[in-house]
Parts: structure tokens; sequence; C-alpha cells
């Protein structure tokens, strides 16, 4: 009898059969269908949670007390994926807008990297197809990057640009086909 529950403990461990939050992860807490609502989710650390319905829209906030570089990584934990993730900053504005609709997408999936300044930010998950109801987890990986030369978005534009020292290196990173980093430089006079 041991032998058999020994085995069948192997197997519920190797095959993931306990619960989401076994571990002690943080799951979702309704409700959090709005900005309002949103649940707090730490940084580094797995959230777990479950569209219930066709109406059930997920929400979650997290904060950076510094700049630094940000990606998300969803995972659908059951059913089949149909789930659309956007990331939106404090003023409302839409940072990223991803769908997942296929099995042909590798989970868990961890979207392109931002370079984001301190502040607090804006998770939304919602149901995209008619069978996405189902369990999932997300992460907010954050690395950051407040000592060191790296570049601090926004600065798409030449008003926007990052000041550049001569000779000292910066670490930047273009997140999509549309993004664009501008640097600014001063030279003190005649020179090449």
């Amino acid at each position: 009898m041991k032998k058999a529950l020994s085995i069948l403990l192997a197997f519920t461990l190797m095959f993931g059969l306990l619960p989401l939050n076994a571990a002690g992860s943080p799951r979702e807490s309704e409700p959090n269908d709005s900005v309002n609502q949103a649940n707090p989710i730490t940084v580094n650390q797995d959230m777990y949670g479950n569209i219930e319905s066709r109406s059930d829209i997920d929400y979650y906030v997290f904060t950076l007390s510094n700049k630094g570089s940000v990606s998300l990584t969803f995972n659908y934990l059951s059913g089949q994926p149909g789930h659309r993730l956007r990331l939106y900053d404090s003023a409302n504005s839409q940072l990223q807008d991803r769908t997942f609709i296929s099995t042909s997408d590798v989970f868990p999936y961890t979207m392109n990297k931002l370079r984001l300044p301190s502040g607090t930010y804006y998770i939304r998950l919602e149901r995209y197809s008619n069978d996405a109801f189902n369990d999932y987890s997300i992460r907010v990986n954050y690395t950051d990057e407040s000592s060191g030369n790296y570049e601090s978005e926004s600065n798409g534009s030449v008003g926007l640009a990052n000041p550049i020292t001569n000779g000292v290196p910066i670490t930047g990173h273009i997140e999509s086909s549309g993004d664009v980093d501008c640097y600014s430089f001063s030279l003190g006079g005649n020179g090449s």
C-alpha cells in the first residue's frame, strides 16, 4: 500500500495534478473585473487565475519603484488557448497586446521585453474565443535597471531622446518593428 501511495504521489508531482497554487503561489481574487478591482501581482512570482465566463476579465496591477526591463509570461494550464493579454500604463496607454488562439503557440509564452520607467502598470486578461474558460498563470518578469547605462523609454522621438556621454556604452532594446530609440549628445567644440 505504501509503495502504491508513493508511486501515486510521484506521478502527481511529475504531472502537475496538485492544485494550481499548491506551492503557496498567489491566486486571483474575484472580483477583479476592472482597473479599480485589479489584484496586486508581485513581480518575478507566478499568479494563478481562471477565466470563469464569457464576461470575465481579470485585471492585475504592479508597481515598479525603479526603471527596468519587463516581460510578461503567460501559460494556459487547462483547456485550449483563447485569451487576449494586454499591458497598460497608469495613463491607460496600451503598451502591449497579444492574442493566444492556437495551440501552435509554445507555452509558457513570454512576450517581448519592454524597458519601463518607474510607475504603476495594469494587465488585462480576457477570453478571446468561446472555449477559453480555463486556468492560467501569469508572471511579470522584472530586472531593475536603475544603475548602469540603459535606455529609458519612451525615447521614440528627438524631443524624448536619451542623453548619452561620449565614450560610454549604453544598452538599448528594439521592442518591436515600430520601436524607435533616439539618443542625444553634445560636443564641447570642433573636433572629429
